[in-house]
């Protein structure tokens, strides 16, 4: 008589409960919403400095403060933030692209912008990223619940 060899049903239960180990401990260390968190972070740091710079280069060509509504009159992080996020940036359109300008106000990716009289500027923008919350204290604020960094910084 042939015997066939196989594995258990024992075996194969014990390999597959490994596995689900092993896959829980990568996912942890992982940690993908940590990582989404962080592109996002990353991203409004880019637009951010994408706006900085779009108002250094109008404040220089034209020597004046553009007209950004709802922007603080203060460099202060807190003051900017509290002053609401900018939803009319029109006088830049010359710098930058109108899908910028529209991009900027969506919810959760909204800039922050403070002007003061001496034309300093500064852009401030919302952080998630645990690691990321150490630029609070450069520079940035925190409006519990949420988090914001600023440039320059």
């Amino acid at each position: 008589m042939k015997t066939i060899k196989g594995f258990t049903l024992v075996e194969v239960l014990v390999v597959i409960v490994l596995l689900a180990i092993l896959a829980v401990a990568v996912i942890a260390t992982i940690n993908p919403l940590e990582q989404l968190r962080r592109a996002k972070d990353s991203s409004r740091e880019q637009n951010a400095e994408t706006l900085l710079s779009a108002i250094n280069r109008y404040q220089v060509t034209r020597e004046d403060n553009p007209a950004i509504f709802d922007s603080a009159d203060s460099v202060s992080c807190e003051e900017i933030v509290q002053s609401a996020p900018v939803y009319d940036a029109g006088s830049l359109e010359s710098e930058l692209s109108s899908w910028f300008l529209k991009h900027i106000t969506e919810t959760g990716s909204e800039m922050y912008v403070g002007l003061n009289s001496d034309g300093k500027v500064k852009v401030c923008y919302q952080i998630e990223a645990t690691a990321n919350k150490s630029k609070v204290a450069d520079g940035g604020c925190s409006l519990l619940p949420f988090f914001y960094a600023c440039l320059p910084r």
